[in-house]
């Protein structure tokens, strides 16, 4: 019993998120969502390989193996096209041939190669290459097989640190455009995902001794396969909760601030305001435009107090300004050097401290709410990144301060 359930683990996992993302994909029918659908469907394709392939189901070893040598290739690249169509838009011709054209020519090579064989060829291979682990002992078409089983590996080897380097440097971009729009981004960023990445790499190398092992290794050692069929199942579960939560892509995300803001042409006619940006169309800002247009948001967020808005984004402060997001974009990130969200943030959190400082007797609840914080996780994650101290903690150091 124990066998089949560390055995089928990851399997689980994988179909249990794979029904939840397929409703997802049929709720909000985006390239983000058919992708990560895509992906978790070829991970149970691959894990129930592998639950046929521990468990000793030899009758089904021909097609078994044959799927597993493609899902295998195509796991990591079905992620980084997730991760490409989420951050930065459709991937190109050329990456989505180098993901699908490792996994199509060696799987078809592998199913081609085993039909050719005749049955007692296939026998002696199942049982000495994939249970016995002599991969170069054979003649003919079982040595065949074995060189692209071992070319199989060394292509899975490659692909791991080039998912991991390009996805994670992806993410980081697409979080730096949604810090530099929103202020409440939590459920824009894809901060889950990043951290997924980081944790790929300790499974991966985790994967990777595996690979250099050889599943043969693990197939009657239960004690032995339950350390990455664990690992494995937490991965999974990360990964495609990561994508569950992910509410926006960078498409979405263009879409959603062009229709929240109008062109400049538009915003400079009916928002007249004292400062005039030049539009696109005109010569570049000057340095000191920039420097009273900071003067201006600086004020206005003094005077008006905007940030206590909840989910407030830039192109409200653009248009209240009569400007164009690219200037104001350039008066805090460039002329403050911090992002909007940062920014934002900050004064939120420091009008949260002057009223626990004004008003003891008011609960954290109220200051969240006060301070234009809809979410209660979104507070205390602030109020520790800018105070140091969680909000308990700073009252604590208020009362104990003469």
């Amino acid at each position: 019993m124990l066998q089949y359930f560390i055995t089928s683990l990851p399997m689980m996992v994988s179909f249990f998120w794979l029904c939840i993302l397929t409703v997802d994909c049929i709720k909000h029918f985006t390239m983000p969502h058919v992708r990560i659908t895509i992906f978790a469907t070829v991970t149970t394709i691959l894990y129930a390989c592998h639950f046929c392939y521990f468990n000793h189901l030899t009758q089904w070893l021909l097609v078994s193996d044959t799927l597993y040598s493609g899902a295998t290739l195509a796991v990591f690249p079905l992620y980084y096209l997730y991760i490409k169509e989420t951050c930065q838009g459709s991937p190109t011709t050329q990456e989505k041939l180098l993901s699908i054209l490792p996994t199509a020519v060696i799987s078809a090579a592998v199913a081609l190669t085993y039909i050719l064989m005749d049955d007692a060829e296939r026998q002696t291979f199942f049982i000495q290459g994939l249970y016995g682990g002599k991969k170069l002992s054979f003649t003919g078409l079982p040595l065949l097989q074995s060189i692209l089983h071992i070319a199989k590996r060394m292509v899975f080897v490659i692909q791991i640190p080039l998912v991991l380097y390009f996805g994670a440097r992806l993410i980081r971009q697409y979080n730096k455009e949604v810090d530099k729009v929103y202020s409440d981004n939590d459920y824009r960023r894809m901060d889950v995902a990043d951290t997924v990445m980081k944790v790929f790499i300790l499974t991966c190398l985790v994967g990777f001794v595996c690979n250099i092992i050889g599943r043969y290794q693990f197939a009657d050692n239960i004690a032995l396969l339950a350390i990455p069929s664990v690992m494995f199942s937490i991965l999974i579960f990360f990964v495609m909760y990561s994508a569950h939560m992910q509410r926006i892509s960078i498409i979405e995300l263009k879409k959603e601030t062009s229709s929240q803001f109008p062109s400049n042409k538009a915003e400079n006619t009916d928002n007249r305001q004292n400062i005039h940006t030049p539009s696109t169309e005109e010569e570049e800002v000057k340095p000191d435009t920039i420097k009273l247009l900071r003067q201006r948001i600086e004020q206005i967020m003094q005077e008006e107090r905007p940030y206590l808005k909840p989910d407030l984004k830039i192109s409200d402060i653009a248009m209240r300004l009569a400007t164009n997001r690219d200037y104001i974009y350039q008066a805090i990130n460039v002329q403050m050097g911090i992002s909007f969200a940062d920014y934002v943030n900050s004064l939120r959190i420091g009008n949260a401290c002057r009223l626990l400082q004004e008003n003891p007797s008011m609960t954290l609840s109220d200051v969240m709410v006060a301070c234009g914080y809809s979410s209660s996780s979104t507070f205390y994650r602030c109020f520790r990144k800018y105070t140091g101290k969680t909000p308990a903690e700073y009252i604590l150091a208020q009362k104990a301060t003469p």
